[in-house]
């Protein structure tokens, strides 16, 4: 659920608007009207960010567009893709 949602989440944002830990962090835990709520902790959010890179359905870079292999998942450091396995996953 959490890792359909955060592609979800990044596929809206298309290719041209990457977005970073702390985006998807704070978009999965705001709620209707804006509200902050604790729906996903951090370590959950990097599991499931982890999986998802793992199985080639997301793609972390730099700033700069280096591809990062291993993400290490640094508040603001990297910037999440959705891959071509990504979008498919989202069509199953």
């Amino acid at each position: 659920m959490l890792e359909r949602e955060i592609l979800q989440l990044i596929s809206q944002h298309g290719p041209a608007a990457p977005i970073d830990f702390v985006a998807v962090f704070m978009l999965l835990n705001t709620v209707a009207g804006g509200h902050y709520q604790d729906r996903y902790s951090e370590e959950q959010i990097r599991s499931a960010l982890r999986a998802l890179a793992a199985r080639g359905e997301l793609q972390a870079t730099l700033a700069d567009g280096t591809v990062v292999e291993s993400p290490d998942l640094q508040p603001g450091l990297e910037r999440f893709h959705i891959t071509p396995a990504g979008q498919a996953a989202l069509l199953q």
